[in-house]
């Protein structure tokens, strides 16, 4: 899959039902998904492909994903989450 192709369909699948796992994972590919590596891109694909409250509860610590390789990324978006709401 090309560049574009990936970032379109991970902008498609950061639409989500919980809106704010929506506005987070919209704000991170607004700022931080064209600084990820290939690797990078497509683990975070297989985590938009994982359920909201799954998501929810990673990216809010209560709990932790059985891929340990989304741990990385759900930090990045943890940190960015952070640094917005000390700029609110």
């Amino acid at each position: 899959m090309d560049h574009g192709t990936r970032r379109a369909k991970a902008q498609f699948l950061c639409r989500r039902g919980m809106l704010e796992i929506d506005i987070l994972l919209k704000k991170f590919m607004e700022l931080e998904y064209d600084n990820l590596s290939l690797a990078q891109q497509e683990i975070f694909l297989q985590i938009l492909e994982c359920q909201d409250p799954d998501i929810f509860s990673w990216i809010l610590g209560f709990a932790k994903p059985d891929n340990v390789e989304f741990g990385y990324l759900l930090g990045k978006i943890r940190d960015m989450s952070a640094r917005a709401t000390e700029l609110s």
